[in-house]
Protein backbone atom coordinates (compact mmCIF):
# COMPACT_ATOMS: atom_id res chain seq x y z
CA UNK A 1 0.00 0.00 0.00
CA UNK A 2 1.25 3.39 -0.81
CA UNK A 3 0.80 5.96 2.07
CA UNK A 4 0.31 9.41 1.92
CA UNK A 5 3.54 10.96 2.82
CA UNK A 6 6.64 13.39 0.85
CA UNK A 7 8.99 10.70 1.62
CA UNK A 8 7.26 7.07 0.24
CA UNK A 9 6.75 9.69 -2.90
CA UNK A 10 10.80 10.01 -3.37
CA UNK A 11 11.31 6.25 -2.99
CA UNK A 12 8.30 4.97 -5.12
CA UNK A 13 9.24 7.00 -7.66
CA UNK A 14 13.06 6.19 -7.48
CA UNK A 15 12.06 2.46 -7.77
CA UNK A 16 9.55 2.65 -10.85
CA UNK A 17 11.23 2.44 -14.19
CA UNK A 18 8.68 5.33 -16.01
CA UNK A 19 7.69 4.53 -19.52
CA UNK A 20 6.70 7.34 -21.24
CA UNK A 21 3.02 7.14 -23.16
CA UNK A 22 0.56 8.25 -25.65
CA UNK A 23 -2.89 7.32 -24.88
CA UNK A 24 -4.37 6.62 -28.41
CA UNK A 25 -1.27 7.68 -30.19
CA UNK A 26 -1.66 5.27 -33.07
CA UNK A 27 -5.29 5.34 -33.60
CA UNK A 28 -6.66 7.76 -36.21
CA UNK A 29 -8.87 10.62 -34.76
CA UNK A 30 -12.44 10.93 -36.68
CA UNK A 31 -13.17 14.23 -38.02
CA UNK A 32 -14.19 16.81 -35.09
CA UNK A 33 -18.02 18.75 -35.03
CA UNK A 34 -17.19 22.20 -34.37
CA UNK A 35 -18.91 23.27 -30.92
CA UNK A 36 -22.17 25.76 -31.38
CA UNK A 37 -21.14 29.14 -31.41
CA UNK A 38 -21.69 30.16 -27.93
CA UNK A 39 -19.39 28.01 -26.61
CA UNK A 40 -17.00 28.56 -28.81
CA UNK A 41 -16.65 32.63 -28.02
CA UNK A 42 -17.36 31.88 -24.66
CA UNK A 43 -13.76 29.46 -24.68
CA UNK A 44 -12.05 31.90 -27.02
CA UNK A 45 -12.99 34.99 -24.18
CA UNK A 46 -12.34 33.13 -21.08
CA UNK A 47 -15.45 32.56 -20.00
CA UNK A 48 -15.29 29.34 -19.09
CA UNK A 49 -17.64 27.26 -16.49
CA UNK A 50 -21.46 27.50 -16.31
CA UNK A 51 -22.93 24.51 -15.77
CA UNK A 52 -23.93 22.98 -19.24
CA UNK A 53 -26.03 19.45 -18.29
CA UNK A 54 -27.08 18.34 -14.85
CA UNK A 55 -28.13 14.45 -14.63
CA UNK A 56 -30.21 12.75 -12.96
CA UNK A 57 -28.26 12.32 -9.81
CA UNK A 58 -28.15 16.34 -9.82
CA UNK A 59 -24.52 15.85 -10.79
CA UNK A 60 -23.49 19.33 -12.20
CA UNK A 61 -21.00 19.31 -14.78
CA UNK A 62 -19.20 22.34 -16.68
CA UNK A 63 -17.54 23.29 -20.12
CA UNK A 64 -13.70 23.72 -19.78
CA UNK A 65 -12.10 23.24 -23.13
CA UNK A 66 -13.13 22.71 -26.92
CA UNK A 67 -11.56 19.39 -26.42
CA UNK A 68 -12.16 18.47 -22.62
CA UNK A 69 -14.87 16.51 -21.52
CA UNK A 70 -17.24 18.03 -19.08
CA UNK A 71 -15.88 18.11 -15.56
CA UNK A 72 -18.35 17.26 -12.89
CA UNK A 73 -17.88 20.71 -10.21
CA UNK A 74 -17.53 18.91 -7.31
CA UNK A 75 -16.78 14.82 -5.90
CA UNK A 76 -18.95 12.34 -6.53
CA UNK A 77 -21.11 12.11 -3.13
CA UNK A 78 -22.26 9.74 -0.39
CA UNK A 79 -26.17 10.53 -2.02
CA UNK A 80 -24.52 9.86 -5.72
CA UNK A 81 -23.11 6.73 -4.59
CA UNK A 82 -25.86 5.31 -2.22
CA UNK A 83 -28.31 5.54 -5.43
CA UNK A 84 -25.76 2.95 -7.21
CA UNK A 85 -25.23 0.33 -4.05
CA UNK A 86 -28.93 0.53 -4.09
CA UNK A 87 -29.31 -0.98 -7.36
CA UNK A 88 -26.20 -3.15 -7.91
CA UNK A 89 -26.26 -5.34 -4.96
CA UNK A 90 -22.54 -3.65 -4.29
CA UNK A 91 -20.91 -3.52 -1.16
CA UNK A 92 -19.67 -0.56 0.92
CA UNK A 93 -17.04 -0.49 3.42
CA UNK A 94 -18.50 2.07 6.30
CA UNK A 95 -16.24 4.80 7.66
CA UNK A 96 -15.23 5.51 11.44
CA UNK A 97 -17.10 9.10 11.22
CA UNK A 98 -20.47 10.21 10.39
CA UNK A 99 -21.19 11.67 6.53
CA UNK A 100 -24.03 13.24 5.41
CA UNK A 101 -25.63 12.91 1.95
CA UNK A 102 -23.48 15.93 0.32
CA UNK A 103 -20.20 14.77 1.83
CA UNK A 104 -17.35 13.06 -0.50
CA UNK A 105 -17.88 9.70 -0.77
CA UNK A 106 -15.00 7.63 0.59
CA UNK A 107 -13.69 4.30 1.08
CA UNK A 108 -14.28 3.32 -2.83
CA UNK A 109 -11.38 1.95 -4.98
CA UNK A 110 -10.89 2.61 -8.21
CA UNK A 111 -12.61 -0.33 -9.37
CA UNK A 112 -16.05 0.72 -7.10
CA UNK A 113 -15.81 4.26 -9.56
CA UNK A 114 -15.42 2.44 -12.85
CA UNK A 115 -18.50 0.44 -11.68
CA UNK A 116 -20.31 3.91 -10.78
CA UNK A 117 -19.27 5.17 -14.16
CA UNK A 118 -20.50 2.12 -16.17
CA UNK A 119 -23.93 1.64 -14.60
CA UNK A 120 -24.46 5.60 -14.58
CA UNK A 121 -23.87 5.67 -18.33
CA UNK A 122 -26.12 2.62 -18.95
CA UNK A 123 -29.12 3.90 -16.89
CA UNK A 124 -29.00 7.64 -18.97
CA UNK A 125 -28.60 6.29 -22.08
CA UNK A 126 -31.66 3.62 -21.60
CA UNK A 127 -33.61 6.65 -20.35
CA UNK A 128 -32.73 8.68 -22.86
CA UNK A 129 -30.99 11.30 -20.91
CA UNK A 130 -27.80 11.04 -22.27
CA UNK A 131 -27.26 11.44 -26.36
CA UNK A 132 -25.55 8.43 -28.15
CA UNK A 133 -21.90 8.14 -27.94
CA UNK A 134 -21.53 9.92 -24.59
CA UNK A 135 -20.00 8.58 -21.78
CA UNK A 136 -19.59 9.25 -17.92
CA UNK A 137 -15.64 8.12 -16.36
CA UNK A 138 -13.02 9.18 -14.60
CA UNK A 139 -10.72 11.90 -15.91
CA UNK A 140 -7.17 11.07 -17.21
CA UNK A 141 -4.44 12.43 -15.01
CA UNK A 142 -3.60 15.57 -18.09
CA UNK A 143 -7.21 16.07 -18.03
CA UNK A 144 -6.91 16.76 -14.04
CA UNK A 145 -4.51 18.95 -14.76
CA UNK A 146 -5.58 21.43 -16.97
CA UNK A 147 -8.97 21.29 -14.32
CA UNK A 148 -6.33 22.51 -11.49
CA UNK A 149 -5.25 25.04 -13.73
CA UNK A 150 -2.10 23.79 -14.85
CA UNK A 151 -0.85 23.97 -18.71
CA UNK A 152 -1.35 20.74 -20.70
CA UNK A 153 0.79 18.48 -19.69
CA UNK A 154 3.19 15.61 -21.54
CA UNK A 155 1.96 11.47 -22.11
CA UNK A 156 3.72 10.79 -19.34
CA UNK A 157 1.93 11.31 -15.80
CA UNK A 158 4.42 10.34 -13.65
CA UNK A 159 6.98 12.91 -15.80
CA UNK A 160 9.48 14.80 -13.44
CA UNK A 161 7.13 17.55 -12.00
CA UNK A 162 10.07 20.15 -11.57
CA UNK A 163 11.07 20.31 -14.70
CA UNK A 164 7.50 21.97 -15.85
CA UNK A 165 6.96 25.58 -13.81
CA UNK A 166 2.79 24.57 -14.58
CA UNK A 167 3.72 21.92 -11.88
CA UNK A 168 4.63 24.49 -8.77
CA UNK A 169 1.91 26.28 -6.93
CA UNK A 170 -1.08 25.28 -5.44
CA UNK A 171 -5.04 25.29 -5.92
CA UNK A 172 -5.31 28.26 -4.27
CA UNK A 173 -2.04 30.17 -5.47
CA UNK A 174 1.70 29.75 -4.89
CA UNK A 175 1.61 31.19 -1.14
CA UNK A 176 2.45 29.12 1.67
CA UNK A 177 0.81 27.87 4.55
CA UNK A 178 -2.44 28.18 2.62
CA UNK A 179 -4.89 30.95 3.54
CA UNK A 180 -8.04 30.52 5.35
CA UNK A 181 -10.42 28.78 3.39
CA UNK A 182 -8.55 27.31 1.12
CA UNK A 183 -9.88 24.09 1.17
CA UNK A 184 -10.29 21.19 3.52
CA UNK A 185 -6.84 20.06 4.74
CA UNK A 186 -5.35 18.68 8.08
CA UNK A 187 -6.53 20.44 10.89
CA UNK A 188 -2.62 21.59 12.00
CA UNK A 189 -3.55 23.56 9.11
CA UNK A 190 -5.76 25.76 10.71
CA UNK A 191 -7.36 26.85 7.35
CA UNK A 192 -10.95 25.12 8.13
CA UNK A 193 -13.24 23.94 10.44
CA UNK A 194 -13.46 20.35 9.72
CA UNK A 195 -12.15 17.55 11.49
CA UNK A 196 -12.77 14.98 8.14
CA UNK A 197 -14.71 15.32 5.50
CA UNK A 198 -17.04 18.84 4.35
CA UNK A 199 -20.07 18.92 2.48
CA UNK A 200 -18.78 19.22 -1.34
CA UNK A 201 -18.95 22.64 -2.66
CA UNK A 202 -18.02 24.48 0.76
CA UNK A 203 -14.99 26.34 -0.22
CA UNK A 204 -14.98 28.81 -3.04
CA UNK A 205 -14.47 27.32 -6.81
CA UNK A 206 -11.46 27.88 -9.35
CA UNK A 207 -11.89 29.64 -12.59
CA UNK A 208 -13.93 26.91 -14.22
CA UNK A 209 -16.69 26.16 -11.63
CA UNK A 210 -14.74 23.18 -9.99
CA UNK A 211 -14.77 22.97 -6.10
CA UNK A 212 -12.73 20.96 -3.86
CA UNK A 213 -9.71 20.13 -6.13
CA UNK A 214 -7.20 20.82 -3.49
CA UNK A 215 -8.43 18.78 -0.52
CA UNK A 216 -11.07 17.19 1.18
CA UNK A 217 -10.38 13.61 -0.87
CA UNK A 218 -7.98 12.32 -3.09
CA UNK A 219 -9.99 11.81 -6.81
CA UNK A 220 -9.21 8.57 -8.84
CA UNK A 221 -7.65 8.96 -11.65
CA UNK A 222 -8.16 6.52 -15.47
CA UNK A 223 -4.60 6.33 -15.40
CA UNK A 224 -1.64 3.34 -14.96
CA UNK A 225 0.51 4.61 -12.35
CA UNK A 226 3.66 4.16 -13.67
CA UNK A 227 3.96 0.61 -15.81
CA UNK A 228 2.02 -1.43 -13.06
CA UNK A 229 -1.65 -2.52 -14.21
CA UNK A 230 -2.64 -2.67 -10.71
CA UNK A 231 -1.88 0.80 -9.55
CA UNK A 232 -3.72 3.99 -10.72
CA UNK A 233 -3.02 7.60 -10.54
CA UNK A 234 -4.98 9.79 -7.43
CA UNK A 235 -4.76 13.22 -7.14
CA UNK A 236 -5.61 16.38 -5.13
CA UNK A 237 -4.67 15.55 -1.90
CA UNK A 238 -7.24 15.18 1.46
CA UNK A 239 -8.49 16.23 4.55
CA UNK A 240 -5.44 14.62 6.02
CA UNK A 241 -2.97 16.29 4.18
CA UNK A 242 -0.49 18.64 5.92
CA UNK A 243 2.90 19.40 4.34
CA UNK A 244 3.78 21.87 1.59
CA UNK A 245 4.74 19.07 -1.00
CA UNK A 246 1.90 16.83 -0.78
CA UNK A 247 -0.44 19.44 -1.67
CA UNK A 248 0.93 20.96 -4.43
CA UNK A 249 -1.33 20.85 -7.43
CA UNK A 250 1.31 18.73 -9.72
CA UNK A 251 1.75 15.88 -6.77
CA UNK A 252 0.69 12.57 -8.40
CA UNK A 253 0.08 9.60 -6.15
CA UNK A 254 -0.60 5.78 -7.02
CA UNK A 255 -2.11 3.53 -5.23
CA UNK A 256 -4.01 -0.47 -6.05
CA UNK A 257 -6.92 -0.57 -8.01
CA UNK A 258 -8.92 -2.38 -5.24
CA UNK A 259 -7.72 0.04 -1.93
CA UNK A 260 -10.69 1.68 -0.08
CA UNK A 261 -9.58 4.47 2.08
CA UNK A 262 -11.32 7.32 4.22
CA UNK A 263 -9.43 9.73 1.94
CA UNK A 264 -10.29 8.07 -1.27
CA UNK A 265 -13.11 9.42 -4.16
CA UNK A 266 -13.67 10.51 -6.96
CA UNK A 267 -14.82 12.87 -9.73
CA UNK A 268 -16.88 12.11 -12.93
CA UNK A 269 -16.64 13.30 -16.62
CA UNK A 270 -18.82 13.44 -18.96
CA UNK A 271 -16.96 12.27 -22.47
CA UNK A 272 -18.51 13.61 -25.52
CA UNK A 273 -18.18 11.76 -28.83
CA UNK A 274 -15.65 13.48 -30.65
CA UNK A 275 -17.60 13.46 -34.69
CA UNK A 276 -20.81 14.85 -32.93
CA UNK A 277 -19.04 16.96 -29.85
CA UNK A 278 -21.48 19.82 -30.77
CA UNK A 279 -24.86 18.08 -31.54
CA UNK A 280 -23.88 16.36 -28.25
CA UNK A 281 -23.57 19.37 -26.29
CA UNK A 282 -26.92 20.57 -27.51
CA UNK A 283 -28.73 17.52 -26.73
CA UNK A 284 -27.46 17.27 -23.13
CA UNK A 285 -28.83 20.94 -22.24
CA UNK A 286 -32.12 20.34 -23.43
CA UNK A 287 -32.80 17.26 -21.44
CA UNK A 288 -30.45 18.64 -18.61
CA UNK A 289 -32.48 18.43 -14.99
CA UNK A 290 -31.54 17.41 -11.46
CA UNK A 291 -33.93 14.86 -9.70
CA UNK A 292 -37.71 15.41 -9.63
CA UNK A 293 -38.91 16.59 -5.84
CA UNK A 294 -42.02 14.15 -4.06
CA UNK A 295 -45.08 15.97 -3.39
Amino acid sequence: MIKESSSTKFLLLCSLVVIPFSLGAQQAKPREEKLPEKDAQELKTGQLGGVRFTNHLGMKFVLLDSEAPLFSIWETRVADFKAFLSVSGRRSKQTYFKQRGDHPVVNVSWEDAIAFCSWLTKKELESGRLPKGCRYRLPTSDEWSMAVGMAPVSDDPLRELSVDSSASGYPWGKEWPPPKGAGNYHPELAVDDFAVTSPVGSFAPNRYGLFDLGGNVWEWCQDQYGNSVDFRVLRGASWRMRTAGDLLRGFIIGNVTSLRLETYGFRVVLELPRDKRGAALKGLQSKSGGPKKKN
